[in-house]
């Protein structure tokens, strides 16, 4: 809306004096003043007698008895010029605001419109559907199924207080007739077994109150060190709520789909046949955040699981971020639906190699490195190592920064950072000393540094030239201990190197602001491996080049060095 509509709506509360932390008075004031001017009231008469004349919903008067009772007995003739649409304006913008841009942690409270046209969609939504949303926020998701979906039945469950009265206000001003219950998610027992369920959880939100860590440890799901993560509550609620015949739309951060610790939840969920499809969607499309998102879609009975990648299908914001439009919604529920390659049908028996990962691309992509000879062999990563890839150490800052000395040892601590053009730098930092459970992570010849962060290019280096040297990797690197009876540590690094194996692995990197690969994905990368003397010729041409590049290097410093020397001997003298 425009500065000075604003304008207008702010002047005409400035004679309320809002207490600090109330959230919703001034939502409330201006509500009642909108329904005294679409029914005509006078709004020089008291906010509880515009009420009681103007059969405003009863959810004003409650929360103004409840919160701030004074209120009822204040006028609204500072309204007298303020039109309707100036008041629905002010209160759009102001609800959508304060959810985006809140400092309490309810920020995910918003859902963009595209997003819950996509949700409806997938849940295929009727008239005569009951639909309830577990933690519905504003409500935005309810109220575009009533209105634009005809669903009769509409509710929602919402524990921030102030959050659902931003719920019925807008629901009040759509003129859409919700339910939507202050309540706890995981005591609430007024709905049992609905026919569409949708809920968008808190992103990465821990569970901390007792009650709800014993519900999801009540369901005796193996490895119980999930029991805190909000998602996983939310979606076995779901599955408690729902019908026999029913469909849910849970959105969730992709995390779940891959991270470890998960990984008996989610075969919870496919053992049990509750997961029906999963949908992953581009970063950014969800407003203020630039963190990916994916749609679980979890029903009764399914004896194959449909995995989507619809990571590609978005326009460009105003920001340069990721967006969803009307033509894109439409196209990923089409891609959902048709046979295409970026979509699978996976039957529920096949899924349970590595660790019950249900990215999309596992299913949808080979993990495999090309090679230009067709008839080589190829063999996965796990196979061609002499021990488990492990990570380095991780310790916390205070505890490192013990450690480390500046004192002349043989003992080492070796980090991402310290790999530079593929190489391993020579300066590392020392450390006073490596513990004796620690002793096991230390470096050998001919290991593989991999650092765990995709960006740009993979970055790899080759141990080499070790003699009393204890070196400790830390827990941003892989490393990779290969057979080198079949594979030549410095032939693999050139197979990292090569474009093909970077869009591989971003195609298979995972997570939010810093993408990285996981031990899985490693362990069933498919290797080319050709015989020895063939990978043997490749690596004595790659290293004759890399000593080239090298010494070239090496000229370069020397010469930029004498270039400073003449500069400075030209201007102050020798």
């Amino acid at each position: 809306m425009s500065f000075a509509k604003h304008h207008f709506v702010d002047k005409a509360l400035e004679k309320f004096n809002f207490r600090i932390g109330d959230k919703v008075s001034d939502l409330l004031l201006v509500l009642t003043a909108y329904y005294a001017k679409k029914a005509s009231v006078n709004v020089s008469f008291s906010v509880s007698e515009i009420l009681d004349q103007s059969k405003a919903p009863s959810f004003i008067k409650a929360c103004f008895e409840k919160n701030n009772r004074g209120y009822l007995k204040c006028t609204l003739e500072t309204f007298e010029k303020v039109t309707p649409e100036d008041m629905i304006e002010y209160i759009n913008h102001k609800i959508e605001n304060r959810t985006l841009y809140s400092h309490d942690g309810t920020d995910a409270t918003y859902f963009p419109q595209q997003m819950n046209d996509l949700s409806a969609k997938f849940l295929e939504l009727k008239k005569t559907d009951t639909l309830l949303d577990l933690g519905s926020g504003i409500s935005s998701f309810l109220i575009n199924a009533k209105k634009n979906y005809g669903v009769t039945t509409a509710a929602g469950i919402e524990i921030d207080e102030s959050v659902y009265v931003f719920a019925n206000i807008l629901a009040a001003i759509n003129e859409q007739d919700i339910q939507v219950w202050n309540e706890d998610v995981f005591t609430f027992e007024k709905f049992k077994f609905v026919e569409k369920l949708f809920s968008f959880p808190s992103f990465n939100q821990r569970i901390e109150a007792p009650h709800i860590k014993d519900y999801v440890l009540s369901k005796n799901i193996n490895g119980q060190d999930f029991a805190t993560q909000g998602e996983v509550a939310f979606i076995l609620k779901a599955l408690d709520l729902l019908s026999e015949t029913g469909k849910a739309v849970i959105a969730i951060l992709p995390g779940l789909l891959f991270r470890e610790n998960l990984a008996s939840f989610r075969e919870y969920l496919v053992k049990n046949r509750y997961l029906e499809a999963v949908i992953t969607l581009p970063d950014s499309v969800l407003v203020n955040t630039n963190v990916p998102v994916a749609l679980l879609i979890l029903s009764h009975n399914n004896d194959k699981v449909r995995f989507v990648n619809a990571s590609s299908v978005h326009g460009k914001s105003r920001h340069g971020g990721s967006c969803l439009m009307d033509e894109h919604v439409e196209a990923i529920y089409e891609m959902s639906k048709k046979k295409n390659h970026n979509a699978v049908d996976i039957k529920v028996e096949k899924i349970g190699k590595d660790g019950y990962c249900l990215l999309p691309n596992t299913f949808l992509l080979e993990a495999k490195l090309p090679y230009a000879d067709e008839s080589v062999e190829y063999k996965k990563l796990s196979d061609l190592v002499t021990q488990k890839i492990y990570r380095g150490v991780q310790y916390k800052a205070n505890v490192l920064d013990t450690l480390l000395t500046e004192e002349d040892t043989d003992f080492y601590y070796f980090s991402s950072k310290d790999i530079q053009e593929n190489r391993i730098c020579k300066n590392l930092q020392h450390m006073s000393e490596i513990s004796e459970k620690d002793l096991s992570l230390i470096l050998k010849n001919d290991d593989i540094l991999l650092v765990l962060a995709i960006t740009d290019n993979i970055k790899v280096a080759v141990v080499s030239n070790l003699d009393a040297q204890k070196i400790l990797p830390a827990s941003n690197l892989y490393v990779i201990r290969p057979n080198t009876s079949l594979i030549l540590p410095v032939f693999f690094k050139l197979l990292l190197e090569s474009e093909s194996a970077r869009t591989i692995f971003k195609e298979f990197s995972v997570g939010t602001a810093l993408r990285t690969i996981s031990a899985e994905f490693l362990n069933n990368l498919l290797i080319p491996v050709p015989p020895l003397a063939v990978q043997q010729e490749l690596v004595k041409k790659y290293s004759k080049i890399e000593s080239e590049q090298e010494q070239l290097k090496n000229q370069l410093e020397v010469l930029s060095q004498k270039k400073k020397e003449l500069i400075e001997t030209s201007i102050n003298g020798s």
